[in-house]
């Protein structure tokens, strides 16, 4: 397949092994994240492994990729149209983030 599926790293949930399984047999791509890795999806990940400044370049990255996936959606090319969701979603967790990175310099903790 073209793609790859990502599922949230959970390998105790009954619902998400049941999803692996299925997407296995039919044939699908997946990625399975080894006990090393820590954080429960991709995104929990990623903020936990960036500087702030680094939270701020994928910031402007994800505002760009919606800009370009509204653009698309009002030409109607879009075939995905959650992914304009998915994409405000993951702005609104990166910047939650930075604000708490931010409030925790003010009150002394130590952040990245």
């Amino acid at each position: 397949s073209k793609f790859t599926l990502i599922f949230d790293n959970e390998p105790r949930n009954k619902d998400i092994v049941k999803q692996i399984e299925k997407s296995i047999d039919k044939g699908y791509t997946i990625c399975l994240f080894p006990d090393t890795i820590k954080g429960k999806d991709i995104n929990e990940m990623v903020q936990n492994g960036l500087t702030s400044e680094e939270i701020k370049k994928r910031i402007e990255e994800e505002q760009n990729t919606l800009t370009d996936l509204r653009f698309s959606l009002a030409l109607k090319q879009l075939d995905n149209t959650a992914k304009v969701s998915k994409s405000r979603k993951t702005i609104a967790r990166l910047k939650t983030e930075l604000k708490y990175r931010d409030l925790a310099k003010k009150a002394g903790i130590a952040v990245k």
